[in-house]
């Protein structure tokens, strides 16, 4: 495959990801969530991070996060793709900015920044780190920040 389709290919994968991620949150579908996901997966929210390594650990945040989305009436998920770096033939670094929409069609809140990066294995793109500045929503950031119960 030539170096252009390859490169067109990887952004179509790119938005693909984000599609997919904000849609199973809306929709309420865990395993299209998980398909975004390479497991062990590293997020960082306002300087804050951790390591998803477990499908339970990955479920608890999902589920803190559509919690987040019912308390404040969420039905849309507005993802930019601003830029999609090719890292190498395999690795995907992707900037953008998402919005959380209202029922209403408004948006909640301010738009926040998001750096993604996306590894190729197996033929599948999985975003393996995910860097969110969410700055003016604390309870966003806690449930981004979910954390496996004891």
């Amino acid at each position: 495959m030539a170096e252009g389709q390859d490169k067109r290919l990887a952004d179509e994968a790119a938005g693909d990801l984000l599609h997919n991620f904000s849609r199973s949150l809306v929709d309420g579908k865990f395993n299209l969530f998980r398909s975004v996901f390479r497991l062990p997966y590293l997020i960082e929210v306002s300087g804050t991070a951790r390591i998803i390594s477990s499908e339970g650990e990955m479920e608890r945040t999902y589920n803190a996060v559509r919690a987040y989305y019912e308390r404040h009436d969420l039905r849309d998920v507005v993802s930019t793709i601003h830029t999609v770096e090719h890292l190498s033939s395999a690795r995907l670094g992707i900037t953008g900015l998402i919005a959380l929409m209202q029922a209403d069609g408004v948006r909640f809140k301010s738009p926040f920044p998001v750096y993604l990066i996306a590894d190729r294995a197996n033929g599948a793109w999985r975003i393996s780190c995910s860097i969110y500045a969410v700055i003016d929503d604390p309870d966003l950031a806690a449930a981004l920040r979910a954390r496996e119960r004891d």
